[in-house]
């Protein structure tokens, strides 16, 4: 996939699962997933992100790079050996969608991880989700 090809980001994706970031530390609190994220399709389209309020965006600034997979979510992995297959990173580069937007509710940048075809990853507020494509049935 070529850098800046949003194409293979575009369409429906179903939450299918989420942990707590392998990078958490807190003995208070474990964070918890946003039920409306299992609840909820993402659509990424051309002009637009809609499903789970935290991800929809009617207007977002997009970026397509592939990342070292040192870099994802931050660079937050403490070890990436470890901590990347366990969460089905096993390419060493990975094409990721930046999608930045300005609301009235506050401006957020989000990075979607494409794992393969088919499978998203993306990490917010402690937790990772992963998403899967809705196939057309």
């Amino acid at each position: 996939m070529a850098d800046g090809d949003i194409r293979p980001f575009m369409g429906s994706w179903q939450t299918v699962g989420s942990i707590v970031a392998p990078w958490f530390v807190g003995a208070e609190r474990s964070p918890e997933p946003d039920p409306e994220f299992l609840a909820s399709t993402l659509v990424l389209a051309p002009a637009s992100s809609t499903g789970p309020a935290a991800l929809a965006c009617p207007s977002p600034d997009r970026s397509v790079t592939t990342l070292p997979r040192e870099a994802l979510f931050e660079g937050a992995f403490t070890d990436v050996d470890g901590e990347g297959p366990a969460l089905g990173v096993t390419r060493k580069n990975v094409p990721t969608l930046v999608e930045d937007c300005a609301s009235a509710n506050g401006d957020r940048s989000l990075s979607y991880h494409l794992l393969d075809d088919d499978t998203l990853l993306l990490a917010l507020n402690d937790t990772v989700y992963q998403f899967d494509r809705v196939k057309d049935r």
